[in-house]
């Protein structure tokens, strides 16, 4: 009844917590996100998509911050408990694929962001993570294409116009390239002005400039 009910909200908003902290991709906006998420799953053990959220907490605390192996194991941990309890949640797929993919098991990774984006196509990671894999493959007019979506879905994401240009550049596309590092520019000053310690921001800005 009624409990239940309070409690299915309360989880549902840690939840949502979880995820705007997550979007920061900042170590401690991350690890923030973390506990938020894992807050959910005293409350609800069986959600699966706060698990997903701690896998890619780990997954991107290893990306960004070179958190080592301890990260490793509890994103492969968290994402494979994420898919056990749902085996339909775009969600899950995604942060399985980022765990995998980080595994370097590219091609089990490619199945499983491939599905992400089946059950939801308007989801920014899939295709981010999926264009990583692609560009480490060297398979940059692929690489190019997840970029290009990842950049339409989330217009502030630098890093998805950094590697859009990254792809053009290789592919020897100048004209488009430019055009990507533009917006990557535009994307990095928005962001500096809102977290000005963002070294990840700055660090890109300054490989286009």
């Amino acid at each position: 009844g009624m409990a239940a009910n309070t409690s299915a909200t309360e989880v549902y908003e840690l939840y949502l917590q979880g995820r705007q902290f997550f979007h920061q991709h900042r170590r401690k906006a991350l690890e923030i996100a973390l506990q938020t998420f894992s807050r959910a799953i005293e409350i609800d053990p069986s959600y699966a998509k706060a698990y997903a959220g701690i896998a890619d907490c780990h997954s991107f605390l290893l990306m960004y911050f070179g958190f080592g192996d301890e990260a490793l194991a509890a994103a492969d941990e968290a994402s494979a408990k994420a898919l056990a309890l749902g085996p339909n949640l775009a969600d899950a797929h995604a942060a399985r694929g980022l765990a995998l993919f980080l595994r370097k098991r590219a091609d089990e990774a490619e199945q499983h962001l491939a599905q992400a984006i089946a059950l939801e196509p308007r989801l920014y990671h899939p295709h981010y993570i999926l264009g990583r894999v692609r560009f480490t493959q060297g398979r940059m007019d692929q690489a190019a294409t997840h970029f290009r979506e990842a950049s339409a879905i989330v217009p502030e994401s630098y890093d998805s116009w950094y590697l859009l240009g990254m792809c053009y550049r290789k592919l020897g596309d100048s004209v488009r390239a430019r055009s990507a590092e533009l917006e990557c520019m535009e994307a990095v000053k928005k962001r500096l002005r809102q977290h000005p310690d963002d070294t990840r921001a700055l660090t890109m800005g300054a490989a286009v400039l």
